[in-house]
């Protein structure tokens, strides 16, 4: 990937992945997930980068739980069909949490938009089911795509959680990411990264080889 950097911090009990996705050219960068890893991208990101806009791929408090402690005052972004997610800590989980969260975003998105920052260009995948609001950011250019908890390597997510729907998760994963060229990387939101080639061979839950 020509001057973009992929800062990945998950130095947290829930193995949480935060990415900072960075256009080294133009000094900017987005931050996807800041679950409990505020400190550590505020010290990655402080004189180095412009937090372009914070980025959810869905509203359970381990990943958005830092939100607001970055220093930076982004904008935070998240699907349409999220914000009772993020503002209801029954809903959240973080009902019995270390904190309990409610999170209003400053701004929403539909499928198939696509926010810009640099030269980076990433377009939302509405992939409901782990939560109605889930999504995807892909980079057709850079061949990425950052799932949070809707596909992992060789799993997906939970549909055990309020408002979950396996049905929904399964068949939107299908249409929308299993669609994707092969060699695309899956950056989930835990755990370690795959391709969609490995998943459409491998992932016993979706997979289509």
């Amino acid at each position: 990937m020509n001057n973009i950097d992929l800062i990945t911090l998950n130095n947290n009990s829930m193995q949480q992945n935060a990415y900072i996705y960075c256009d080294i050219k133009h000094k900017m960068c987005v931050v996807i997930d800041p679950g409990y890893n505020g400190d550590a991208i505020n010290s990655a990101v402080d004189g180095k980068f412009e937090i372009a806009a914070i980025l959810l791929t869905h509203g359970h408090y381990d990943h958005i739980m830092d939100a607001r402690k970055l220093n930076q005052t982004a904008d935070i972004y998240c699907h349409e069909d999220e914000a009772q997610v993020l503002e209801e800590p029954k809903i959240n989980l973080s009902t019995g949490a270390p904190l309990t969260i409610m999170l209003t975003p400053n701004k929403t998105f539909k499928d198939g938009d696509t926010f810009k920052f640099g030269t980076i260009s990433l377009t939302v995948l509405h992939i409901p089911g782990h939560t109605p609001g889930g999504a995807c950011y892909y980079d057709a250019e850079n061949a990425v795509v950052f799932t949070g908890d809707s596909l992992f390597k060789h799993a997906v997510g939970y549909t055990s959680f309020p408002l979950s729907d396996e049905t929904a998760l399964i068949t939107s994963i299908k249409s929308k990411l299993l669609t994707l060229p092969n060699n695309t990387t899956v950056y989930p939101g835990h755990d370690e990264p795959t391709t969609i080639g490995e998943e459409k061979l491998n992932n016993p839950f979706v997979r289509t080889g």
